[in-house]
């Protein structure tokens, strides 16, 4: 993992829930990008998105966060809902 810190994380582009395209290639050496993986039925995700608030409130001026639903089989209105209970303003959804 050490080995990988510092570099250009690999190229992909994701669909937000808008429907507009998110090219990660786009954001490289501006500043930096937290992808946070989340699924609408993982437990621990649910309780880290407080935390992940919190992040983007103290840092989201700083860095790009970015919250992707990496789930196999998750329904987009159920990503949507997930999105909107947890107040995420740039979630992506990758299928």
């Amino acid at each position: 993992m050490a080995k990988l810190v510092g570099k250009p994380a690999p190229a992909l582009t994701l669909k937000s829930i808008d429907g507009k395209s998110i090219d990660l290639s786009d954001l490289y050496g501006k500043r930096p990008v937290y992808l946070k993986l989340w699924a609408t039925y993982c437990i621990p995700c649910r309780v880290q998105m407080p935390g992940l608030k919190k992040i983007f409130a103290s840092y989201g001026d700083q860095m790009t966060i970015i919250a992707v639903n990496a789930a196999v089989g998750d329904d987009i209105g159920k990503v949507k809902q997930f999105a909107q209970d947890f107040d995420l303003h740039n979630a992506g959804y990758h299928r």
